[in-house]
């Protein structure tokens, strides 16, 4: 067994054969809970992921007994770190548990909505929900075929081989989510518990015949919730890691659609709460209308850049000189895009750039326009205010670098030198950011997007329409219902152009590095004047907005400080989920830092 200290939480060396020493001092003592297991997330042996009840035990009886241990000591350790939507990865596991679940039945058909709790050993627990059916091994093939993450583990019911699935793969299952939402169903589980579907006031003009909802689909991308389509018509976000209070999703939905305040969003149609015996509330997705698009911006964004390479390799010994010196992109609002770039970009994505920029600042200003509200009214900056950005700031970057500078030598020779750069610039990038204390900014806060980029702006054709208004996945509930500098949002769409732009060098260098140092500049110059050309559509909407600050220093010193923050906060995601990536991330603050240096505020 494993002695745990019980306020610390600090692991002991395990209890064997021999004697246990420890090393107290005068009136000193300890205070231990006794371990018997823990989630594992080393290897184990193949026997060890596959369960088995008693022959007439019903699959629902998974979560119980010695098979409900191996099922969280084994088998959901495992399954986690394979499914995109899981947070806890390149953290140390615990302990799973299974803190409640609830029984749902459509025809012959029953389905098990479990909930279960990750503990970590270096942060608060996480909740997620897992829903489960089980299929036997004659009809299980055609779906681990076409979903691969469907199978959880494999699970006997005495003689018969079959298999622990993750339901929402299932058609009977969506059908049931659809139906609890449209008939404002109601489900009473164990222990007090209830499952309640809300439906959205405009649903009936909006909730089409059956027959147009139905194949539904998941979709395959990879996110950090499910996402399901009914035809072409609804679309339900499964929300699988929970979190207490109200979500700003439905939250904001519902505000913009009122009074038309922004129109360039999907219609809320519906939700569904998971209510405990004790009064906690949990949202477990949310249901709106499905956009009809051409792609998102960020598609649009690299399909634009490869024609961008196509174009200037094309013309290589006919391309005018860059100056030797990039301007900024307050230079570019000011200045303008010169011709020739302009024609070299061909107009297309510069439009399109704009058309993005004014939208932006409308969602912004909507989500400002109820001044007698004081959940959507504008709030004021103060240096306090300022000073804890700053200190939040400060954290990141010394937990982020203390991540890389553990993980470098795990990176590629060359991405090891361009981290070793940044690691020594530490200093450097912590003084700009205290730039956004001392004296009070002239800006204003609001209700933000809060994990705003090219992603989340869907192309019709005609417009862009946004979404995906959940906040950032790494911020507490509470945390993204605060109100922040929109200039938050606008950061993260220019981070979102050069993750864009350093993805298409990255990519095309692999397989021509000789066309490297010419892509180069090329690309940093697209991602200044794109950017740029944003940035004055934004700013010139914003013109008479309190939220933005007029003084170009001020507005300097907080874009530039919330791209930091969004480039270093991403430097850590990628470190824990795409370390392949980190040197797109790495290339970003390293121009940040170039541009901090040549001009500064």
């Amino acid at each position: 067994m494993i002695p745990e200290e019980v306020f610390s939480r600090n692991r002991f060396p395990i209890i064997q054969e021999s004697r246990y020493h420890f090393t107290m001092g005068s009136y000193d003592c300890f205070w231990f809970v006794l371990r018997s297991t823990e989630a594992r997330t080393e290897p184990c042996e193949e026997e060890c992921l596959k369960l088995k009840l008693r022959e007439g035990h019903p699959w629902w009886e998974v979560l119980k007994g010695k098979t409900g241990e191996r099922l969280c000591n084994s088998v959901i350790p495992h399954y986690l770190p394979r499914v995109f939507w899981f947070f806890g990865k390149g953290r140390i596991v615990r302990q799973i548990s299974v803190v409640n679940s609830c029984q749902l039945k459509r025809d012959d058909q029953l389905f098990l909505l479990v909930f279960i709790q990750v503990t970590y050993t270096d942060c608060d627990p996480e909740i997620y929900q897992l829903p489960m059916t089980w299929l036997s091994n004659e009809q299980v093939q055609s779906l681990t075929d076409r979903h691969p993450l469907a199978t959880i583990t494999t699970l006997a019911l005495g003689d018969v081989e079959g298999v622990l699935c993750d339901a929402v793969y299932f058609e009977e299952f969506r059908a049931l989510l659809l139906e609890l939402m449209i008939g404002r169903t109601k489900i009473h589980g164990a222990n007090g518990t209830r499952l309640a579907g809300l439906r959205g006031g405009s649903v009936t003009k909006i909730y089409p015949p059956k027959a147009e909802l139905f194949p539904s689909r998941v979709a395959t991308v990879e996110q950090n919730n499910t996402s399901i389509m009914y035809g072409d018509r609804l679309l339900f976000k499964m929300y699988r890691k929970l979190e207490e209070g109200i979500n700003p999703e439905p939250e904001i939905l519902r505000f913009l659609a009122g009074k038309n305040r922004f129109r360039n969003l999907p219609a809320y149609a519906g939700s569904i709460e998971y209510r405990t015996a004790s009064g906690k509330v949990y949202d477990l997705g949310v249901l709106q209308t499905y956009v009809s698009c051409h792609g998102d911006a960020w598609r649009n964004t690299l399909t634009s850049l490869e024609q961008f390479v196509e174009y200037l390799l094309s013309n290589k010994h006919d391309l005018p000189k860059l100056p030797a010196l990039q301007p900024t992109l307050l230079d570019v609002v000011e200045s303008g895009i010169p011709i020739e770039f302009g024609d070299f970009v061909q107009g297309l994505h510069l439009e399109m750039a704009l058309l993005l920029g004014r939208r932006t600042a409308e969602m912004h200003l909507a989500l400002a326009s109820s001044p007698t509200d004081s959940d959507w009214s504008m709030e004021a900056f103060s240096t306090l205010y300022q000073r804890s950005i700053f200190q939040s700031m400060r954290g990141l970057v010394r937990k982020t670098f203390l991540k890389l500078s553990e993980n470098l030598q795990l990176l590629p020779e060359d991405v090891q030198h361009r981290a070793g750069q940044i690691l020594e610039d530490e200093k450097e990038i912590v003084a700009y950011l205290k730039k956004i204390t001392g004296r009070r900014l002239s800006a204003m806060k609001c209700r933000i997007h809060g994990d705003f980029h090219l992603g989340q702006a869907l192309f019709t054709g005609k417009d862009f329409i946004f979404i995906d208004f959940e906040g950032e996945p790494v911020l507490s509930r509470s945390e993204r219902r605060l109100k922040r500098s929109p200039l938050r949002d606008v950061a993260g769409m220019i981070h979102s152009f050069h993750y864009a732009a350093m993805t298409t060098l990255i990519h095309h260098g692999a397989i021509h590095p000789e066309d490297t140092p010419l892509l180069e500049s090329w690309l940093e110059a697209w991602y200044i004047y794109v950017s740029g050309a944003y940035l004055k559509a934004y700013l010139h909407e914003m013109k008479d907005s309190p939220l933005v600050p007029a003084n170009r220093k001020d507005l300097a010193i907080m874009l530039r400080c919330f791209m930091i923050q969004k480039m270093v906060q991403e430097l850590g995601d990628e470190l824990n989920n795409r370390p392949d990536r980190v040197n797109l991330t790495l290339r970003g603050i390293g121009m940040l830092l170039r541009e901090s240096r040549l001009s500064p505020p």
